[in-house]
């Protein structure tokens, strides 16, 4: 086996330590929009929760939360494969669709393949 063909996949500690660094990437694209578009209104939190699925974290936006109380409204900002840092947009609340719409390990985060509101369209 060539050593150039050798992949080695990440660890789940890596991945999850990506994945903070990238919501914290999705949440400064997300206030810079409402900054520039909307600027009467408090931006949308994003996080990640973990707990929904073995093979997927989902990033979540929710609605500011009015008075510290709870935010009015979620929905999903789209999904990161937790094998391999693959970003996936959303096919519904559970499941994210098929094909990587960049990956969470690019010096970048592929910033060009998604926006405020989720992974673009292939």
């Amino acid at each position: 086996m060539n050593v150039d063909q050798l992949v080695i996949q990440p660890s789940l500690l890596e991945v999850l330590e990506r994945i903070e660094l990238f919501v914290g990437a999705v949440q400064a694209v997300v206030t810079g929009n409402f900054e520039t578009n909307f600027k009467n209104l408090t931006p949308d939190v994003i996080s990640c929760d973990t707990s929904a699925s073995k093979k997927y974290a989902r990033i979540v936006k929710s609605d500011a939360p009015v008075n510290g109380g709870q935010p009015s409204s979620r929905s999903v900002w789209g999904f990161v494969d937790l094998s391999n840092g693959d970003i996936l947009k959303a096919a519904g609340w559970k499941a994210p669709a098929k094909h990587a719409r960049g990956n969470i390990f690019d010096a970048d985060f592929s910033v060009k393949n998604w926006s405020a509101y989720g992974p673009r369209y292939l």
